[in-house]
């Protein structure tokens, strides 16, 4: 347990980059890893039981993290010992976020055909070309 890791994720990161589960997730991270933010290899097993939340939500949690660049993995070589079955090394970025007036956009999940379609604006009718 680090406070140092704690104290990071609690006050130093932006309340937009880590919203709901995400900071609980986060904040789980954290405290397995060491005082520079590296080397927290929890499974998710155990981030389930310490969060509350069911597989699949720490899966994409741990995914939107990643994504934004709040975690990134580490030296899988800390869990040769564990075997086939391995939990995934993570390191916490560390950066100051404080200040930060432009927080990096959170990468959107792609989820089906919905997602490839072009956007319209709100109102606009299909077919008709945008006069601006």
């Amino acid at each position: 347990m680090s406070m140092k890791a704690l104290e990071w994720a609690m006050y130093d990161v932006p309340a937009e980059m880590a919203k709901g589960s995400l900071l609980r997730i986060l904040l789980a991270l954290a405290d397995h890893a060491d005082t520079e933010g590296r080397g927290a290899f929890p499974s998710q097993k155990r981030l389930c039981a310490l969060t509350g939340y069911s597989r699949r939500t720490i899966q994409h949690g741990l995914h939107d993290l990643e994504a934004s660049g709040l975690i990134v993995k580490g030296d899988q070589r800390l869990t040769e010992h564990y075997g086939r079955h391995r939990p995934i090394v993570w390191n916490l970025s560390m950066e100051d976020f404080r200040g930060a007036k432009n927080c990096a956009p959170k990468k959107e999940r792609i989820r089906g055909a919905a997602y490839y379609a072009p956007k319209q604006p709100r109102g606009a009718i299909r077919g008709a070309k945008n006069s601006r």
